[in-house]
């Protein structure tokens, strides 16, 4: 360092200038590193404070959002809002003729929703059946749910819908006793086909439209070249 008053280099520790006899004052460089320090530690509390109501408002938004649907599937497409605002989400289009192949039919079709006896007595039965499982509140399972409508509703295909949101301990237990399946680690949303106590073939995570036309088609449960026609 430099003494301030005659400017010859000294030793950074030094307390006067051992050339003109100048006391270094230390105090006031203290004081501004303080100074700064202080209006460093201010600008990160605020821009913390900022980023924190940032995300707790998104937050409360997206609960929001999924709360008001937050009943069961078949209310969810009675809902015109709800279709609006899923529908240029995941088809990736706001065009009216687009939407004219689904929008009178989705709103007729609807999820057969049972329990897990319900769900017992199904996959015992000789005839296959399509059983999705899923929860209300989970974004996922929305999704899914909409492309399950958009599908059903297109082949008039009976979807059996199981919300796991509320299960039981005792009906988790009867669950897990249907399937080895269950008694592993397994995700919903969850499609299923079942028939004699055999679990035939499965998708779990979202599957979109072109996905479940494949995997319904494979199992002979639809004719893509043939679809509902509504009177």
């Amino acid at each position: 360092m430099h003494c301030r008053n005659c400017g010859k280099k000294i030793e950074s520790d030094s307390k006067f200038c051992k050339y003109c006899g100048k006391v270094i004052n230390r105090e006031n460089k203290n004081y501004y590193y303080l100074i700064i320090s202080i209006i460093v530690v201010i600008v990160i509390f605020f821009t913390a404070l900022f980023a924190g109501r940032k995300i707790v408002t998104f937050i409360n938004q997206s609960n929001r959002k999924y709360n008001n649907y937050d009943t069961n599937y078949n209310d969810m497409y009675d809902n015109d809002d709800y279709f609006d605002d899923y529908f240029d989400d995941y088809f990736d289009t706001d065009e009216d003729d687009d939407r004219e192949d689904y929008d009178s039919n989705i709103f007729q079709y609807k999820f057969n929703e049972i329990n897990v006896d319900k769900f017992l007595e199904l996959k015992n039965e000789k005839d296959l059946s399509v059983v999705y499982i899923g929860r209300n509140a989970s974004s996922y399972c929305m999704q899914q749910s909409l492309y399950l409508h958009i599908v059903g509703s297109k082949y008039n295909l009976d979807i059996n819908y199981l919300d796991i949101s509320n299960i039981s301990n005792e009906d988790y237990q009867k669950l897990q006793s249907s399937f080895e399946f269950f008694n592993s680690s397994w995700s919903i949303p969850l499609i299923l086909l079942v028939k004699d106590d055999t679990i035939v073939a499965k998708k779990e995570g979202v599957q979109n439209t072109d996905e479940l036309e494949n995997f319904f088609e494979s199992n002979n449960l639809i004719d893509t070249k043939k679809q509902r026609n509504y009177d």
